[in-house]
């Protein structure tokens, strides 16, 4: 990614910085020659005769060729750097615990929300429980009987959640991720039980539909937390949804929707 999700983890830019090579010319003179001519005078036949004097030609040396004008390199331009980004508080590897029965699972350490992929396999009551440090019930995240797959958020309504006390009477499995890794929602889309989404479109007006027997609930976390759907078994219709970013958070025991 980059943007902010719910003031949660913030958007990443990256820059590239430009270099630009100079050239280089220059030009060279030319070299000057010089020419020597002697003449000889035969004596006439009359008895007084003088020899003239030859005068030595001289030639005349080639001018000097002007070098020509040295290029003036062009600077490079230095980068701007790019500031930091804010370190994601929440961020934190994958992380997959297993068990069998009831259990007292630690959220990871330093965070104080994310997404757990649960899954069970029995035949009664399979429960989560988000529980602070006084071991205090926060939010009932899966409330299911028998088996069980689907992905729920913790720490969206308790900021002090610590551990997820597990109810089951079979196995079952827990991956805590960081909520960046949650997929986007890409309008329209459709998906089965529940599921986190990160939304970043517009304000839309999408419809929504459930084929299920059990609660269809839509929830929409962004500047504020809005119940956008809440109803029992099957359902059809449309509802506005305000620009992103926001996280979607879709609980039904069935098949659905959004587009």
């Amino acid at each position: 990614m980059t943007t902010q999700i719910n003031a949660r983890f913030s958007a990443r830019r990256s820059g590239a910085a430009i270099a630009v090579a100079a050239f280089l010319g220059l030009g060279l003179g030319a070299c000057s020659t010089d020419a020597d001519a002697d003449a000889d005078a035969s004596p006439s036949p009359s008895s007084s005769s003088s020899a003239p004097s030859a005068e030595p030609s001289t030639g005349t040396a080639s001018p000097t060729a002007t070098p020509s004008a040295t290029a003036t390199p062009t600077p490079t331009p230095t980068p701007t750097p790019e500031p930091e980004p804010e370190p994601d508080p929440n961020a934190f590897a994958p992380t997959t615990v297993t068990g069998t029965g009831a259990s007292v699972v630690p959220v990871p350490a330093g965070s104080s929300l994310g997404t757990i992929a649960a899954s069970h396999e029995g035949s009664s009551n399979f429960a989560l429980w988000a529980m602070d440090a006084s071991n205090n019930q926060l939010d009932l995240l899966v409330n299911e009987i028998g088996s069980y797959t689907g992905t729920v958020p913790w720490g969206f309504r308790d900021d002090d959640v610590t551990s997820v006390q597990v109810e089951a009477d079979g196995n079952w499995s827990l991956t805590f991720s960081s909520v960046s890794s949650a997929p986007q929602l890409t309008l329209p889309a459709s998906g089965t039980g529940d599921t986190v989404l990160i939304y970043q479109g517009g304000a839309a007006t999408p419809s929504f539909t459930h084929q299920g027997e059990s609660n269809f609930a839509v929830w929409v976390y962004g500047s504020s937390s809005d119940l956008l759907i809440n109803e029992i078994g099957a359902y059809t219709g449309t509802h506005a949804l305000k620009a992103g970013p926001a996280f979607i958070v879709v609980e039904a025991d069935g098949a659905w929707t959004i587009g």
